[in-house]
């Protein structure tokens, strides 16, 4: 007579699909706890940094005026078109065309930069606000953005 084995563990197949539940549901948890003005922060400030990488690199490119402002939910890029020393025309830089407006829940202290030939600017910190949270983005004289 032949003993038969005693299977009373889980199989592969059900191990596998236990832990597929569970990375779902802990997916869909975690996105509600992290409240959405995070994202929009973060969102914000990329775009930020992007828009002053934007306009150093024109202003080394270009014998025109760049200069670069923020204010409520914008950030503008403008140049001068005319000569006169003074950035007057939004550009558009890589498809993205400026004025370029944040998201709802996103702001920005007001701020002006002019960039020089070798993309220079006046160092400053820009606050970007989304809920009641905000986060500092910092400009050195160089240029250098952080």
């Amino acid at each position: 007579m032949r003993c038969k084995p005693n299977n009373t563990g889980f199989t592969l197949v059900e191990l596998i699909a236990v832990i597929v539940v569970i990375a779902a549901l802990s997916v869909t948890v975690v996105q509600r706890l992290i409240p959405a003005s995070s994202y929009q922060l973060q969102g914000a400030r990329d775009q930020l940094v992007t828009a002053f990488q934007s306009a150093q690199q024109l202003a080394m490119v270009r014998t025109a005026a760049v200069r670069l402002t923020t204010s409520g939910s914008q950030i503008d890029i403008l140049q001068d078109t005319d000569n006169d020393g003074v950035p007057d025309t939004s550009v558009t830089i890589a498809g993205q065309n400026y004025p370029l407006t944040l998201a709802a829940a996103a702001t920005l202290s007001s701020a002006s930069f002019d960039f020089d030939r070798l993309g220079h600017t006046s160092s400053a910190v820009v606050v970007v606000t989304a809920g009641s949270s905000n986060v500092n983005v910092n400009v050195t004289a160089t240029g250098y953005i952080y």
